[in-house]
């Protein structure tokens, strides 16, 4: 009886510190179930990130649409300078045809950026003072003029200090450079059953070995380009009543840095007319193997006058 009574004290004596360490287990566990709770917790946070990565593009969009609503509250002829212009700083290489797209307005960017301006994809007036005083010397420079030739029946713009040698061509009319590093060939077709598919592909091959890196075939027009030999190469022509009036540019890889903007505006400028027929206020100063030149782009020309020569015509590719 008496070891019984003892054991009954013992345990009894045991009790408070089995329940201090069944205390202290249950807080050890404790911590273990927080990573858990957090675990449970951690994709409402992670679910901020994702939503500002999903505002982001919906932002850019809305001020990108922004931007083009500026530019389509401003006159067609100053949206189509302003393309002009950047063409010929080299910064654009689109169509010049007075609609401001993402291409347009990313080389507006490019011009701002290049400047150390704020790339807002709008031009302040100071920067488009900048970017028409940075155009004009290369429009000088190429000595930019209109020509209305008679001979293609074609009306175009041709760079005339870097190409100043005049002569007949096959069919039109043909301006190099005095080494023949920069060719430009006018050219005019009035076979029966003429048709663009068929000219497109007759240009790919002749001559034999050019290399067309891109081609571009419309209802009224087609363009094509690449290599030919060491030289690049670019041919646009348009198609109306069966007749069909184009132009070849061809001009050493040495000369990219400056024909590749020429070509730009030279292919926007680019239209048929019909031969004999000048242009509205056209001044014809001066006759070279049934051409007339327009003295666009000389400093006593007047802006808008000049424009409507280079782009009236101009079509979207």
């Amino acid at each position: 009886m008496r070891a019984l009574l003892g054991v009954l004290v013992v345990m009894i004596g045991a009790l408070p510190a089995l329940a201090q360490d069944s205390s202290a287990a249950a807080k050890k566990r404790t911590p273990a179930a927080k990573p858990a709770a957090q675990a449970a917790a951690q994709p409402a946070a992670t679910a901020k990130p994702a939503t500002r990565r999903a505002a982001k593009p919906a932002a850019a969009k809305a001020a990108l649409t922004t931007i083009k609503q500026s530019y389509e509250s401003m006159p067609a002829a100053e949206r189509t300078a302003i393309q002009s212009d950047l063409a010929w700083t080299g910064d654009y290489n689109g169509l010049i045809d007075a609609e401001f797209g993402d291409r347009a307005i990313a080389a507006v960017k490019a011009f701002q950026k290049r400047n150390k301006s704020k790339e807002t994809g709008i031009l302040n007036p100071q920067e488009r003072a900048a970017l028409a005083s940075a155009a004009k010397p290369a429009q000088e420079h190429a000595g930019w003029r209109m020509v209305d030739d008679r001979a293609s029946g074609a009306r175009l713009g041709v760079p005339l200090k870097l190409a100043s040698q005049t002569s007949p061509g096959k069919n039109g009319t043909r301006w190099s450079s005095a080494q023949g590093q920069i060719q430009i060939e006018t050219f005019g077709i009035r076979e029966p059953g003429t048709n663009l598919q068929t000219l497109l592909e007759q240009q790919k091959k002749d001559p034999p070995g050019r290399k067309v890196d891109y081609s571009v075939l419309r209802p009224d027009f087609i363009v094509l380009g690449g290599m030919q030999g060491l030289k690049k190469f670019y041919v646009r022509a348009h198609i109306k009543d069966g007749e069909v009036r184009g132009m070849t540019v061809l001009y050493d890889q040495a000369t990219e840095g400056i024909m590749d903007p020429v070509v730009v505006a030279m292919s926007s400028a680019f239209a048929r007319t019909r031969s004999g027929t000048g242009y509205a206020g056209q001044r014809r100063d001066k006759h070279h193997h049934g051409h007339a030149v327009g003295n666009c782009g000389s400093a006593g020309a007047r802006r808008r006058e000049c424009r409507d020569h280079r782009f009236g015509a101009a079509r979207r590719q």
